[in-house]
């Protein structure tokens, strides 16, 4: 995901940078961070079920609806606009971006975000301290 407002604060960066500064510090950002949310388990259903209830409200931003959009995800973004919510987030579209499922199934795929350029996965825990602790004591490297 982009830098955010939060993101580009941290860093003293203001967002309304008349120079275009901005803009050339975000586009590089983007070349090593990601934002991926992450739901570790070993039920599938269930952990997709989660992951709709935590990233229904991005299918309201037309940001992200044109992103998965442009991506093949058209019957689903029409399902976004229509009002759906998480309902229209499929497993494919799921699967596409989430770290989902095993605990080796989300190692490999972020071995695989690493060696496409992402220096800096960032893992985004469900909701609520109890999972986020959970995300952390299953992938901190051994």
């Amino acid at each position: 995901m982009p830098a955010s407002r939060p993101v580009n604060a941290a860093l003293g960066i203001a967002m309304d940078d008349p120079g275009g500064d901005l803009v050339r510090y975000t586009a590089q950002l983007r070349d090593w961070f990601a934002g991926l949310p992450t739901f570790v388990g070993d039920d599938l259903p269930a952990l997709r079920d989660l992951a709709r209830q935590n990233l229904g409200l991005y299918t309201t931003f037309p940001f992200f609806r044109r992103m998965w959009r442009s991506e093949g995800f058209v019957e689903e973004t029409d399902r976004m606009a229509a009002g759906e919510g998480g309902a229209a987030l499929s497993d494919r579209l799921l699967d596409s971006f989430c770290l989902l499922g095993p605990v080796s199934r989300c190692r490999e795929r972020l071995a695989r975000y690493r060696e496409a350029g992402v220096e800096l996965p960032i893992l985004v825990p469900p909701v609520g301290p109890g999972e986020a602790l959970a995300v952390i004591d299953a992938l901190l490297p051994t």
